[in-house]
């Protein structure tokens, strides 16, 4: 047998590994990859022209042609196999926002994989482990402010805390002008809302987009207030709401009228319930919260300018059933209770 010299090998290895990142399918996978509790999603980024409700018609970049993508489900300890076509007309990726995986299956371009080439697959493949709230996503420029992203839960193998209803909001910010995305910078003239920096890029350059998006919608689950779908509870019901904030440049305090909110997990995490009034919620990171429905009525869940009165930016509506009135019978805080890290402790 030839001995191969310890300078050859890492030589003759780095070369290797250099051919299979330059590969267009995923290195080879772990051993838990070929587990039988194996579920399978097929995802297709393309230009789906969309409506938020509001009238105007958009092309959004989506995820098997819906805004938000697929909500997907997963058991604590399944194998999650998502083949994903890119049918863009450019390299796309998925990031698996807040839970661990390995690193050629993070989805970073340029760091743990080149994107995926238009017209080509890639199957990501990792095992869904911790559980709780994510979010998937493309970490490709402005992809992600086009539409490419859907709710990831995975359900523990037990559950510790009871509840009658679970619903998934999502809150978007939206460009929805001329295309969305980065062409809904391409604006001729001056406009409210530039920003210094942008009004000089313009002056330099007339024509050039702005450094930012210009998000002029906002909504939940793909639909602006006017067009969402209401969350329908019944008096006496304990309600499991799983808040996620994919938007890339939006901050939301989140009040639902006439009911205080329990936190019970930060991004994935238990904690020891915590009740507030309102929730302060940033870019990327989730919360699950529990609603007790004792106060029957139709109520707006509310984005607030402030947190001492009602007044702000309804997103949706919670509705107890049986109720016909289209009345909102909406209240001024009396306190108000915010979350913050520091009061937070782990379960």
């Amino acid at each position: 047998m030839r001995q191969i010299k310890r300078r050859d090998f890492l030589r003759l290895s780095g070369a290797a590994g250099l051919l299979m990142l330059s590969a267009e399918v995923p290195l080879p996978l772990p051993k838990e990859a070929y587990a039988r509790d194996l579920k399978e999603i097929k995802l297709s980024a393309s230009t789906t022209e969309t409506d938020l409700g509001n009238g105007k018609r958009f092309k959004a970049w989506t995820y098997n042609g819906v805004v938000p993508g697929p909500e997907i489900r997963v058991k604590e300890g399944e194998t999650l196999r998502v083949v994903l076509k890119n049918e863009l007309p450019e390299g796309t990726t998925i990031h698996w926002h807040g839970l661990p995986v390995s690193n050629r299956m993070d989805g970073v371009p340029f760091v743990t994989q080149k994107p995926v080439k238009p017209g080509a697959v890639f199957v990501y493949e990792f095992r869904a482990t911790p559980p709780g709230t994510y979010f998937y996503h493309s970490h490709e420029s402005y992809q992600l402010d086009r539409g490419l992203y859907g709710a990831l839960i995975v359900e523990p193998r037990r559950e510790e805390r009871t509840y009658d209803r679970e619903y998934t909001v999502m809150l978007e910010d939206w460009a929805t002008i001329d295309g969305g995305g980065p062409e809904a910078s391409r604006m001729g003239n001056i406009r409210p809302g530039m920003g210094m920096m942008g009004m000089m890029r313009r002056r330099r350059n007339p024509g050039a987009p702005l450094q930012e998006p210009l998000y002029n919608a906002y909504a939940i689950n793909g639909k602006v207030f006017e067009a969402s779908k209401p969350f329908k509870v019944r008096k006496g019901e304990r309600i499991k709401l799983r808040i996620i904030n994919p938007s890339s440049s939006t901050m939301y305090t989140i009040r639902v009228a006439g009911h205080p909110l329990t936190v019970t997990h930060a991004d994935g995490r238990a904690l020891v319930p915590l009740e507030v009034d309102v929730l302060r919620i940033g870019m990327g990171e989730r919360y699950d919260v529990e609603l007790y429905a004792n106060n029957p009525g139709r109520w707006h869940i509310y984005n607030l300018r402030d947190n001492s009165s009602v007044s702000g930016r309804p997103l949706g509506t919670l509705v107890y059933e049986g109720i016909r009135s289209k009345g909102y019978r909406d209240d001024r805080i009396k306190r108000s209770r915010v979350n913050d890290y520091s009061f937070f402790r782990r379960h």
